[in-house]
């Protein structure tokens, strides 16, 4: 059985994947959701690479990262997975490339509380930054369920990203208020496969079918 692991970015939890892991699950896809904050670093790969450990041995893994969820999925170990996704998510390099640069938005730190290195949105700015295309309900659903982020959970570069050794597909959403397009697009530039969706930093959220649909795709092809 095809596997998809699916890892939440900065300030989230495995709740923000509600919409999508009910229809994955209909089409004979095992999904799990680790919590990067049942560690004491968020962006150390431990808890997705226990997450993927307990399936590998089912079939294929296939493992999505949004946001901030990028730098954990770039640290895993890449016999055990058999693609990435990078959705509008932090792209890491590594000592053999070029650092792509800032990935946030100019304004991204006037939407955001940080106060003793922790990061908090501020609730009048969540749909600035992460929910633009998504209803009413979706930010209520949100806003109840965000946490605090450590900032000294981001790590810079990694010795060696694991997109380099497994297929990956950057997810470029075209109307981020987060993620600048041109970082992703240059990260897309890397990743070898790459997609284009008109969407705000959430699309699990707003259009969720466009992340079925792909991951279904991808398990296909891997099938």
């Amino acid at each position: 059985m095809t596997a998809v692991v699916l890892v939440h970015g900065a300030n989230h939890g495995p709740w923000c994947w509600a919409k999508v892991v009910g229809p994955l699950r209909e089409s004979g896809l095992r999904v799990e959701t680790p919590d990067l904050y049942s560690q004491p670093n968020a962006s150390d790969p431990g808890a997705v690479q226990a997450a993927i450990d307990a399936c590998v041995d089912d079939g294929p893994v296939i493992v999505v990262g949004h946001s901030f969820g990028g730098y954990p999925i770039t640290q895993l170990d890449p016999s055990t997975v058999a693609h990435l996704v990078y959705l509008a998510a932090i792209f890491p390099t590594d000592h053999e490339s070029e650092s792509l640069g800032n990935p946030v938005v100019a304004d991204f730190f006037d939407k955001m509380d940080v106060t003793d290195g922790i990061m908090t949105a501020k609730p009048e700015r969540l749909r600035d930054v992460w929910y633009g295309d998504c209803t009413d309900e979706d930010v209520a659903f949100c806003a109840a369920r965000l946490r605090p982020h450590p900032m000294g959970s981001n790590p810079m570069i990694v010795a060696r990203a694991a997109w380099r050794d497994v297929p990956s597909t950057y997810v470029i959403c075209e109307h981020d208020g987060s993620i600048t397009v041109d970082y992703m697009r240059a990260a897309a530039q890397l990743s070898g496969d790459s997609v284009s969706w008109p969407t705000s930093h959430s699309p699990f959220l707003s259009r969720p079918e466009l992340v079925i649909n792909l991951l279904r795709e991808i398990a296909d092809r891997g099938r």
